[in-house]
């Protein structure tokens, strides 16, 4: 036999001996095998014959395969064992050992699949039991979004119909600032004179100074189209007829009533500077008084565009992408942030459709190929001015 197998025979007998508590002169006594034998078998100093093998063997316990060969396998050995215990067994009880052997490996066979099912349905609560927490925090989610959804809308609308408010009541003040005006130029001045023997222009002047920050000019025509006074002017343009722009027949067709036309360059008056100012123009019909004979004319307040410009802007001024924009009745738009994208066909609103909408809030998917901004839906809020009043109109 090769050194190195003598060595690992060597190796095997001494762990053999060991696991079975006994010293070297106990295995002596009792395989009848020579301490110095045993002593140099362990050391790999000694190949030993097959009776001192089988003989050690037999009081070990182990098989002459689990010596001899090294490379056993686990599986091999415990067959060896079994073959050993088998053969050590006196004959008369051979088949009992061969009865309890089998019942034992009967048992053992019903506990492992037992164990493999009990194993199984652990496995399948496990899985059901995850599935449903899953589900459930699927479902949980879900439900907190669209909660959490709905609270940000509501918080939205809520923001919005604020901002709204706050800027309508801004420009109702400014707006009855400028009824205001135009009820003292009818009431306290055009109604205390009589055209014939006296003029307005002191009181004209008075009150244009007094608010010339928010107005272009203040000037009074008859049903004919022909000027009576106007402050404060260099002259009348040439082939100007009043009597067909929109203030005018909207003036003369709704007597009752103010008129507030859409922004448009002030086309009726020569400007010693040169200027062209954009105009909102606020008009009405009014009693003149001529020798003592009533006829109809017409009063023109033109106010100041940048007047409500400005205040549209400090309205639109927040981080986010809500915008205030200001229309008439009919759709027309007085303001907006993006006007001039609006006219330079890159930009567009719905607002006649808008215009159309009842009071409340409203969600609207706008898409234009032209739109410059991202995204095909927009939040928008929505002040609509009418003649005479102004309604706010909020549009989520």
């Amino acid at each position: 036999m090769p050194i190195d197998d003598l060595t690992a025979l060597g190796q095997k007998m001494r762990e053999a001996r060991k696991n079975k508590e006994l010293t070297q002169q106990e295995l002596s006594d009792l395989s009848h095998v020579s301490v110095k034998q045993i002593a140099n078998i362990e050391k790999g100093k000694m190949n030993p014959s097959y009776l001192i093998l089988r003989a050690l063997a037999k009081v070990l316990h182990i098989s002459l395969d689990t010596l001899i060969n090294p490379d056993i396998s686990l599986e091999d050995e415990g067959v060896n064992q079994m073959k050993m215990l088998y053969s050590s067994c006196p004959p008369e009880m051979r088949d009992t050992l061969l009865h309890h052997t089998q019942e034992t490996v009967k048992e053992l066979t019903e506990f492992l699949s037992f164990k493999k099912k009990s194993i199984s349905i652990q496995v399948g609560i496990a899985i059901s039991f995850t599935v449903v927490a899953l589900f459930a925090m699927g479902a949980f989610g879900i439900t907190m979004y669209h909660l959490f959804t709905d609270r940000m809308e509501a918080m939205m609308s809520e923001n919005a119909v604020q901002l709204l408010d706050q800027t309508a009541t801004n420009l109702e003040s400014y707006l009855k600032n400028m009824r205001r005006i135009s009820d003292t130029m009818y009431y306290s001045v055009i109604k205390d004179k009589d055209l014939a023997s006296e003029d307005m222009v002191q009181e004209m002047n008075l009150l244009y100074d007094a608010n010339k920050e928010n107005l272009v000019s203040i000037a009074c025509y008859t049903s004919n189209g022909n000027l009576v006074e106007a402050v404060p002017v260099a002259g009348e343009k040439e082939d100007v007829d009043v009597t067909e722009q929109e203030w005018f027949r909207e003036a003369v067709g709704k007597m009752e009533n103010f008129h507030f036309s859409t922004p448009h360059v002030q086309n009726l008056f020569d400007d010693a500077n040169y200027r062209y100012h954009w105009v909102i123009s606020l008009s009405r019909a009014v009693e003149l008084t001529k020798g003592g004979d009533s006829e109809l004319g017409v009063l023109l307040v033109d106010m100041n565009y940048s007047s409500i410009e400005q205040l549209l802007e400090k309205a639109n001024t927040g981080i986010n992408e809500e915008y205030v924009y200001l229309m008439d009745g009919n759709g027309e738009i007085i303001y907006h942030p993006k006007q001039k994208l609006i006219y330079a066909g890159l930009y567009e609103e719905n607002n006649e459709e808008i215009a159309a909408w009842d009071d409340g809030s409203h969600k609207e998917d706008l898409w234009s190929e032209n739109r410059l901004d991202a995204g095909d839906g927009e939040d928008r809020q929505l002040y609509r001015m009418e003649d005479c009043q102004c309604d706010s109109k909020q549009y989520l």
